[in-house]
């Protein structure tokens, strides 16, 4: 009976991955490296063709120096995970920042002080946020004349692979050990430290906001890590016009900013706030991170001597903050937190 004719691989997808001819433990010989650049190679041509099939892809012209930062919104009006805004002095020539389409701000730009913002898609949901918005992000700045890929924390560090592939640099900012914070389930947890290990291997670069996230890294990793703490503005003291429309007076009341999630422990504050007898107002302003349970049962707290506001930006926030008798922390997880330096900078007691 005649043979069937054997089917041809595919010159994209290779069915299996080559075979490595072994002259030694750990060392392959000639024909083993250029198997695996070949298998690299088209895995990577692969991918290209597969993604460009359902990108609508735009032309840019080619720049030096572009940096795409991947995370959460930019500027954020606070909050220590995320501090987009300290990119906007850096002097590398054009920039540009990926955005959440679903999050609106008082004023949302395409561009400030010329950083262009993209803004793309994404999910509204606890687990598939990030990991959507992550993901497009990252499509777009392999296909887009970037030269650096900037990622914020572990979960986006699991992306930062790609743009090697596609030659281009990766950098992943660590902001703290984010399989910590109590929001997340066991799953999620697990794919963030594996998070924490591909920001140690995949990225050109892995930058630290702390000492003691630089010390794991070398004890656990093995891995240098940049050291570059967050940083803030020196604010000067404002006037009063919003806080008379919140029912606030200057030094007379103790703020808390930030989001209302677990780790941040805001039903302890409550609780010892009101076991003092004090003429002073607790003011807790932020908004929920994926934990609405837990940001409607503090809300139930309210009274006349607890109020809560919804994030702030701009003057508003200029004013609460620098007019608060005092900022109280009371997290049991940051990394260095942006909310305690921009009261530190605006010359409150913390």
């Amino acid at each position: 009976m005649p043979q069937p004719a054997p089917r041809e691989r595919s010159a994209i997808f290779p069915r299996s991955r080559p075979r490595l001819a072994m002259t030694a433990p750990g060392k392959l010989t000639r024909e083993g490296n250029s198997a695996v650049r070949l298998w690299q190679r088209s895995l990577r041509d692969g991918l290209a063709q597969c993604i460009r099939k359902i990108v609508e892809m735009t032309n840019q012209p080619a720049r030096k120096d572009h940096v795409l930062p991947s995370g959460r919104p930019a500027p954020s009006p606070h909050g220590s995970q995320f501090p987009s805004s300290r990119f906007w002095e850096f002097p590398m020539g054009q920039m540009q920042c990926a955005k959440r389409r679903h999050i609106r701000e008082p004023g949302m730009r395409r561009e400030r002080d010329g950083v262009r913002i993209v803004r793309l898609p994404t999910i509204r949901s606890k687990h598939l946020d990030t990991f959507i918005h992550t993901l497009l992000s990252t499509i777009h700045a392999c296909f887009s004349n970037y030269d650096i890929v900037h990622y914020h924390c572990l979960g986006p560090s699991l992306f930062s692979i790609f743009p090697r592939l596609f030659g281009k640099k990766a950098v992943v900012t660590v902001q703290g050990l984010d399989w910590q914070r109590k929001k997340w389930g066991w799953l999620s947890n697990r794919f963030l430290k594996i998070g924490e290990w591909t920001s140690a291997r995949f990225p050109n670069q892995t930058i630290v906001v702390s000492r003691v996230l630089q010390d794991r890294y070398q004890s656990r990793h093995a891995k240098h890590t940049l050291l570059v703490p967050n940083g803030t503005e020196i604010r000067e003291p404002r006037g009063d016009t919003h806080l008379h429309r919140l029912g606030l007076s200057s030094d007379g009341y103790v703020l808390f900013l930030g989001r209302f999630s677990r780790e941040k422990n805001c039903n302890l504050l409550i609780e010892a706030f009101n076991k003092i007898d004090t003429s002073f107002k607790l003011v807790l302003a932020g908004g929920s991170s994926h934990t609405d349970d837990y940001a409607a049962n503090l809300r139930k707290h309210a009274s006349d001597r607890v109020l809560f506001l919804d994030w702030l930006s701009g003057d508003a926030l200029a004013e609460v903050l620098s007019n608060a008798a005092f900022f109280v922390l009371p997290s049991d997880l940051e990394g260095l937190s942006l909310a305690l330096l921009d009261a530190m900078g605006a010359g409150v007691c913390v």
